[in-house]
């Protein structure tokens, strides 16, 4: 289950929550990068968190980026997708100060 909430995702989109014509796909986009973030998490750690807010909102911020990218069909990657893969980098990197786990 996603950090982020489809709300979440909406308001980073300027959606009104309760228009739900693309819900099903924000949702798939949503599953995609929190898969892609739990990957960076156990580069960081041993375990997954069950929620954790700062996570929840660059996830959000990352699954908007990715719907824009559909809409506008323009090349190249969309900067919230940019900017969330770099926060969340730095982030776990700061939050697990050991660093990148071996093996």
């Amino acid at each position: 289950m996603a950090y982020a909430t489809l709300a979440q995702v909406k308001r980073w989109l300027l959606i009104p929550e309760s228009d739900t014509r693309d819900d099903a796909e924000i949702g798939e986009l949503l599953d995609l990068v929190h898969a892609e973030v739990e990957a960076m998490v156990m580069k960081y750690a041993d375990a997954l968190p069950s929620q954790d807010q700062v996570l929840a909102n660059y996830e959000a911020m990352w699954a908007a980026g990715l719907f824009r990218m559909r809409r506008e069909k323009t090349e190249g990657v969309h900067d919230y997708v940019k900017f969330a893969v770099e926060r969340i980098e730095q982030y776990l990197a700061a939050k697990h100060r050991r660093g990148v786990r071996k093996g």
